[in-house]
């Protein structure tokens, strides 16, 4: 059976999306298919390979699935606040994730098709995963926002520790260990 979620975009757009999902639910996934892969974290073991650039080509790319915490970057290049914000996103991921593996960033892209994003993310040469939404990892899409630009700070038991629009912000909220 599928499930229907409606996620309503709240910026400069009114506009509202519905997509099927034909995951089945989180109750009836066996133990061992959510076991997490040598090395990887619990929500890394959920990650599949994504879009992005490497070394400024566009391709598959795979996402750091040995952090313990992710931040989830939920936008699209048609929200003139998540345009604004990507020059500042891509400045935080550089200066605060880039380089560690205690997080990692993922996008879901609200664009309506791949190539939409594709464009977006050359332009602004954003370094992280970018993933449809349909196809983006349970755990993102479980706490998906009623507005973007939004970013969620998911820790590796699979709850929100903050969320916002600050790399920085988000990050001082991950434990010091």
């Amino acid at each position: 059976m599928k499930a229907i979620t409606i996620i309503s975009i709240c910026c400069a757009c009114t506009s509202a999306f519905a997509f099927a999902q034909d995951k089945p639910a989180a109750a009836t996934t066996p133990a061992a298919a959510t076991a997490p892969a040598a090395g990887a974290s619990k929500l890394g073991a959920e990650l599949k390979p994504g879009l992005g650039l490497t070394d400024g080509k566009w391709g598959e790319k795979t996402p750091n699935t040995k952090a313990e915490y992710y931040i989830a970057y939920y936008s699209a290049s048609w929200c003139p606040p998540c345009r604004n914000l990507a020059p500042h996103s891509v400045e935080g991921y550089n200066k605060h994730i880039a380089g560690q593996d205690k997080v990692e960033l993922i996008s879901i892209s609200f664009d309506q098709t791949p190539q939409a994003a594709k464009a977006w993310a050359e332009k602004e040469k954003m370094p992280w995963v970018i993933y449809p939404r349909d196809k983006a990892p349970e755990f993102a899409m479980k706490h998906a926002p009623n507005g973007i630009p939004t970013m969620k700070l998911i820790g590796p038991d699979g709850k929100v520790i903050a969320e916002g629009r600050d790399i920085a912000q988000l990050m001082s909220k991950v434990p010091a260990k």
